[in-house]
């Protein structure tokens, strides 16, 4: 049985699941310990479930390829992966990210060293050769991977890694969430005793997001705001509260801080782009918040 097992879940991403696929296999761990498991969403573009079956093909010994056409979303998808794994740790990366080449190695040394049950790795961005000021939004806001396990006891699914005992004892993730669903299983985990760290030499690479798909994030991780509220006994007052805080645009201070600490000083001449970026983006998470309460109703 070979020690790790890496989840891949894919919809529709032929060139991230390319990328991602050649840096899992030119890893620095040796291939008779690990195994490479794609979860294909049910994607709709041929060239998604090409790319895996080439490299299916090509590392049979390596590669696996399995499908969850049922349900759709991310959380189901890597559950699947999961059921069908047989590694000690389980290790789950995004489609859209590229891990470094000793990213395995690093992730367990980590388990090891920082006596962890679970360890979220660190997510840098990269950017386009003209960043855009959603860019460099993006990359200031997101997968702050350290601050989310020290300060919430929580960590996304982009670059993560279990012991195969923490989902025996917690079960898979809620597989009906398109969002959040890592914040809750992680959040709920670490509440039932077992140890969350932060692994900062376990790195991936994740593309900045321009404006069109910062948007459209935003919406959908917005969609996961009340379940996670719920799984954390938050009031409906406190929720009105938040949501209502959303409609008034962040101060400049706040962008100013945010470039400091995150940034870098090229980044202080789009001030204000990355301020109206930001304001547009609360816009977008209160309608994410709000759509899926419009479609129980209409249900």
């Amino acid at each position: 049985m070979r020690q790790i097992s890496v989840i891949v879940p894919v919809y529709n991403n032929p060139d991230g699941l390319e990328k991602v696929l050649f840096s899992l296999v030119n890893q620095s761990y040796s291939q008779d310990d690990y195994e490479i498991i794609i979860v294909d969403n049910n994607s709709s573009i041929d060239r998604t479930r090409e790319v895996a079956l080439e490299y299916r093909n090509k590392y049979s010994e390596l590669v696996q390829l399995v499908n969850e056409n049922s349900l759709q979303g991310s959380y189901a998808t890597r559950n699947t992966g999961i059921k069908q794994s047989q590694g000690e740790i389980v290790a789950m990366v995004d489609a859209d990210c590229i891990p470094a080449q000793d990213w395995i190695m690093n992730g367990v040394k980590s388990l090891e060293t920082l006596k962890a049950d679970l360890v979220g790795g660190q997510v840098e961005f990269f950017f386009s050769d003209n960043p855009s000021p959603a860019e460099m939004y993006d990359s200031m806001v997101h997968m702050q991977v350290k601050k989310s396990i020290e300060t919430k006891g929580v960590s996304p699914t982009a670059n993560l890694f279990v012991r195969r005992d923490v989902f025996d004892a917690m079960g898979l993730f809620p597989s009906h969430l398109s969002s959040g669903g890592d914040v809750i299983w992680t959040g709920a985990a670490t509440r039932a005793g077992f140890i969350l760290r932060f692994a900062s030499e376990a790195k991936v690479f994740h593309p900045a997001r321009g404006f069109k798909h910062l948007i459209k994030k935003k919406i959908r991780v917005a969609s996961g705001f009340f379940p996670i509220r719920r799984s954390k006994n938050i009031s409906p007052l406190a929720v009105m509260k938040d949501m209502l805080r959303y409609l008034f645009p962040p101060r400049i201070r706040h962008i100013r801080n945010l470039i400091r600490e995150r940034g870098n000083p090229d980044m202080y001449q789009y001030l204000w782009s990355i301020w109206f970026v930001a304001w547009v983006c609360r816009y977008a998470t209160n309608l994410g918040r709000i759509l899926p309460i419009s479609k129980m109703v209409k249900e």
